[in-house]
């Protein structure tokens, strides 16, 4: 869908079973599926569909978006972590260092925005078309609710940025040999 088009439509929620989750569920918008979790949905007849490539606010209520795996895997080490090893010797992490190294992953994930940006993804084998959120007060089916979500529409950069943005541009890279 283009942008004139891009809307986040309050839908009716009538769940199907997902044939490989217990814990899922799949919700037929229009031509598309989109799966969710059951228990937060069990009991709710509308919800807002965010179509791919919307970009959600950069709020705390979506900062879940942008905890990736790796992000969870480092945060679940540094709480672990006991000691480690530097230069040859063991040190204990003091708890002064574990909070320390828990702000630094807890700034790089604030400054992630990638993730903010809905895509297709392959939920235990079912293709996920975006995501549902709760409907907004008073919104009725049908509604567009994507202003007064703070939802916009993905718009590629153009050349000229992706150019400017690119870490390496080849100047600092001495000739190939002859």
């Amino acid at each position: 869908m283009g942008v004139e088009t891009h809307k986040v439509e309050i839908v009716p929620v009538v769940l199907e079973k997902h044939p490989d989750a217990e814990k899922l569920s799949i919700v037929r918008v229009y031509n598309f599926t989109v799966v969710v979790n059951t228990e937060d949905w069990k009991d709710v007849t509308k919800a807002a569909y965010v179509q791919p490539d919307s970009v959600m606010p950069d709020t705390p209520e979506y900062r879940f978006l942008k905890e990736t795996g790796n992000i969870r895997k480092e945060r679940e080490h540094i709480l672990s972590v006991q000691s480690e090893q530097v230069q040859g010797e063991w040190i204990p992490v003091t708890e002064e260092e574990r909070q320390k190294r828990l702000a630094a992953l807890e700034a790089k994930v604030d400054k992630n925005t990638k993730y903010l940006r809905i895509t297709v993804k392959k939920l235990r084998g079912v293709i996920s078309m975006g995501m549902l959120l709760p409907c907004p007060e008073g919104a009725e089916i049908g509604d567009d609710v994507a202003e007064r979500l703070g939802i916009t529409h993905y718009v590629e950069p153009i050349e000229e940025e992706k150019q400017q943005s690119r870490r390496h541009q080849g100047d600092d890279v001495a000739p190939a040999p002859q």
